[in-house]
């Protein structure tokens, strides 16, 4: 995930950097700010912090012939250019540009 943030990053073309935090103080801050209404997160999200997740695609591909279009850095950069396109996170807009985004479009 760090290569993908990383990767994000670049794409931004800002200054920021991936720091690690230790998972049980992420977990815990998750939880206070989730508590307290103050994180958009819900409280599932302290479940899956920290843990790696793998989606087996062999099979899609064996039987299916199926090849995934992006890449995982390909799809955040996408999805942050889409993000700012819509107005920074105003989720109205954004629900309309996906309405009226052309068939080719693939989020």
């Amino acid at each position: 995930m760090r290569e993908v943030l990383e990767g994000l990053i670049a794409h931004a073309c800002t200054l920021s950097k991936v720091k690690s935090v230790p998972m049980n103080l992420a977990i815990m801050g998750m939880k206070i700010t989730s508590t307290l209404g103050l994180s958009p997160l819900g409280a599932y999200h302290a479940l899956m912090y920290g843990r790696s997740m793998y989606f087996d695609i062999t099979k899609a591909r064996t039987e299916l012939g199926w090849q995934p279009k992006y890449s995982n850095e390909e799809m955040f950069a996408q999805s942050y250019d889409w993000y700012l396109a819509t107005g920074n996170g105003c989720w109205p807009l954004a629900v309309a540009a996906i309405i009226a985004a052309p068939s080719n479009r693939a989020f």
